[in-house]
C-alpha cells in the first residue's frame, strides 16, 4: 500500500524513561509492536526518530492509560425537571459526555463515551451509548469492541460503558508498525430527584 507521504513527527525529551538503551527489535518485543502493511485511510504514522524517543512515547501511552483508569469519576448530575412541557406527551432528547480518554503524548485528540437519553421530564425512557474520536488523530484509529447501558432506579440513573482498542500508527526506520491499547470508559448520570 501507498503510505502517505505526509508523516507527524513527535518531538520528546528522550531518556525519561529509558534506563538502558535498547535496540527496536528488543523494544518491539517487549511492546508487543506488530508490522502493518495497510493502514487505515486518514490516518498518517507518527514518525519515530530513535530508539529511546519511542520507549518514551510508549511509556506515555501506559501511563495516560494507566491514570485514565485511576481517574475518580463523578457522576453527571441532570434535573429534566425544568424541562417539564404542558403536553406529558412530549418526549426530550439529550446527549451528555459522561468519559472520555485523552489521547496524551503531548497530541490532543481524545476519545469520548456519550449518551443519549430520551426523558419524559421526570425519568429516562431510552438510554444509547456510543463513542467517537476527535480532535488531532492523524497516528490514531479507534476500535471500538463493546458498548452498553442501563438505566436504573425507574429511569432516575443511568450507567454507560465501552471499551476498544486504540491503535497507534508509527514510522519506525521506514516501517510502520502497531501499538494498540485497550481503553475502558464509564460513567454515570444521576437524574435530578
Amino acid at each position: 500500500m501507498f503510505l502517505v507521504s505526509v508523516l507527524f513527527t513527535v518531538v520528546f525529551v528522550p531518556n525519561v524513561f529509558a534506563s538502558e538503551d535498547q535496540t527496536y527489535d528488543e523494544i518491539f518485543e517487549t511492546y508487543g509492536l506488530k508490522t502493518v502493511s495497510e493502514i487505515p485511510n486518514g490516518v498518517n504514522p507518527i514518525e519515530i526518530k530513535n530508539e529511546k524517543e519511542l520507549v518514551y512515547f510508549l511509556e506515555l501511552i501506559n501511563k495516560s492509560i494507566d491514570d485514565h483508569a485511576k481517574k475518580e469519576k463523578k457522576p453527571i448530575v441532570i434535573d429534566l425537571s425544568k424541562n417539564i412541557n404542558s403536553d406529558a406527551s412530549t418526549f426530550a432528547t439529550r446527549t451528555y459526555t459522561v468519559d472520555s480518554y485523552q489521547i496524551g503524548v503531548p497530541l490532543y485528540g481524545k476519545v469520548d463515551l456519550k449518551v443519549t437519553v430520551t426523558d419524559d421530564g421526570y425519568r429516562v425512557t431510552r438510554a444509547l451509548a456510543f463513542t467517537n474520536i476527535t480532535g488531532f488523530t492523524l497516528g490514531f484509529d479507534w476500535d471500538e469492541t463493546t458498548r452498553g447501558v442501563e438505566i436504573y432506579s425507574n429511569g432516575r440513573d443511568v450507567y454507560a460503558w465501552a471499551e476498544g482498542e486504540l491503535e497507534y500508527y508509527l514510522l519506525v526506520n521506514g516501517t510502520v508498525r502497531l501499538y494498540s491499547k485497550t481503553i475502558s470508559l464509564d460513567g454515570y448520570l444521576m437524574i435530578f430527584h
